[in-house]
Parts: structure tokens; C-alpha cells; sequence
């Protein structure tokens, strides 16, 4: 892009996970092609930096900002990747989660265990150790990087192999994986644990679209632990879960 900043000759533009722009972004896009048809691919639930919007609300932004002609919105609203208990708990965190079709594969509901900074890293291990008993890789998600390597410290300490990844790292080579949730997007494993799902950590509804994508990464098993009281963002879904002493 030269001069004025704009290419008037290009027709299409596709972006992919659109949730994750900022408006100024795509209206910068509009700009820039200001003649292009555009293509927006992306799961409005998945919303990591805001909270979260249906798609009807999200096309009608982009519509008003766009002053758009001509609209279409499609919806893909299959789940296929976890069992029917995860994704009925994670469909319930939604503002429309009514709408999200779950595959019927059926399987255990998730765990949820409320513990406090002293006990976490045990509660912490001993869950791993579970889930590896029946499933092949295991993904700790935290909310952050450094939550991340506070997870790994706790592993190192109690002699339990894993990876610990960032955003530099493009392979692995463990079954047991520590990264935050942000880097976990467009990925699956056997069992997912979420770690510290408390009142502290996600505060709001602006955390609704982490916990759902922290949820809908796992497809056979799925644990929570929370450092003390837990989120009123699952505490309102209790009864998906089954709690653990």
C-alpha cells in the first residue's frame, strides 16, 4: 500500500478470527480496500480481550461501522470436538449458549475443586496423575504466562514431566503441556485442567469467552481448581459440574 494508504483494486478480504480485532482494526482494513468484499471467520464466543457478544450483535456492529449494503451472517453451531457434559457446561457460561448444538458422545461431567495457596500444587498434581491414568495428553491452561510458570515451578517441585510453552514454541514433545489459555486457541487434547478459576482471577463477564475457550479445548475430560472462592461465572452453572472435596 502506497500513497493514500488505499488499494482500490482488491476485491476479496478474508480475515480469520475477527473476535480478537479490535473495530479500529477492521475499520483500518475497510480503509485500506475500501472496494473489497469481506469474508469475517471467527467464533464470537471464543472472545479472549472483551467480552462476549452473540453473532447477531457482533454483525450488527460491524454492519453499523462498515454501513454496510448488503449483510449475511451463517452460523455453524455443531460442536464436535467435546463430549456432551463438557459442552453442556461450557455452553452454559454463554449469553446464548442455547444455540450451540453438542454431539452426543457422552462422557463424565467436569470436576471442579475449590483448594487455597497452600494445598494447590497438590491438588494440582494429584489431579494430573489422575487424568493420566485414562487419557494421553493433558493440558494445564492458565489465564497468563506467568500463571503458566507458576504451574511448571509446582511440577518441577513434585518430579512431574511436562513442557511448558509460549508464544515462541511451535511443536512439543511432552504428553503434559502448561500454557496459557491464549496460546491454546484452534487446539484440542484428551483432558484439560483449568487452573485457578476463582472470583480473583476471572472477575467479570469480560473473562467469559477465556473460560469457554479454556472448556472447549478438552475433549474427554475436563478439571477445574480454584485458589479459593470460585467464579460467580461458574458458580451460576453449578449444576454441570461435580464438585470434589
Amino acid at each position: 500500500m502506497t500513497g493514500s494508504g488505499t488499494n482500490q483494486f482488491m476485491q476479496y478480504v478474508f480475515v480469520d478470527e475477527m473476535q480478537d480485532y479490535a473495530m479500529i482494526q477492521m475499520l483500518y482494513l475497510k480503509h485500506a480496500f475500501p472496494n473489497a468484499k469481506f469474508t469475517l471467520l471467527g467464533d464470537a464466543e471464543q472472545a479472549l480481550f472483551r467480552a462476549v457478544q452473540t453473532p447477531e450483535e457482533l454483525m450488527q456492529a460491524y454492519a453499523d461501522a462498515f454501513q454496510v449494503k448488503q449483510r449475511r451472517l451463517i452460523k455453524l453451531n455443531k460442536s464436535y470436538r467435546s463430549t456432551q457434559q463438557i459442552m453442556n457446561f461450557a455452553k452454559a457460561l454463554l449469553p446464548d449458549g442455547d444455540s450451540i448444538q453438542t454431539f452426543q458422545r457422552l462422557g463424565e461431567k467436569p470436576t471442579l475443586k475449590q483448594t487455597t495457596s497452600v494445598e494447590v500444587a497438590d491438588a494440582l498434581t494429584q489431579t494430573l496423575d489422575r487424568l493420566l491414568n485414562t487419557q494421553q495428553t493433558v493440558a494445564i491452561l492458565t489465564k497468563t504466562q506467568d500463571q503458566a510458570e507458576v504451574v511448571s515451578a509446582f511440577l518441577d517441585q513434585n518430579n512431574r514431566p511436562h513442557q511448558l510453552l509460549n508464544a515462541d514454541d511451535r511443536n512439543w514433545t511432552s504428553n503434559v503441556l502448561v500454557l496459557p489459555i491464549y496460546l491454546a486457541k484452534g487446539l484440542e487434547f484428551d483432558a484439560v485442567i483449568g487452573y485457578d478459576v476463582s472470583q480473583e482471577n476471572y472477575p467479570d463477564e469480560t473473562s467469559t469467552g477465556l473460560l469457554y475457550t479454556l472448556a472447549s479445548r478438552a475433549m474427554h475430560e475436563l478439571a477445574l481448581i480454584s485458589v479459593g472462592p470460585v467464579t460467580q461465572l461458574i458458580t451460576k452453572v453449578a449444576d454441570t459440574l461435580t464438585f470434589l472435596e
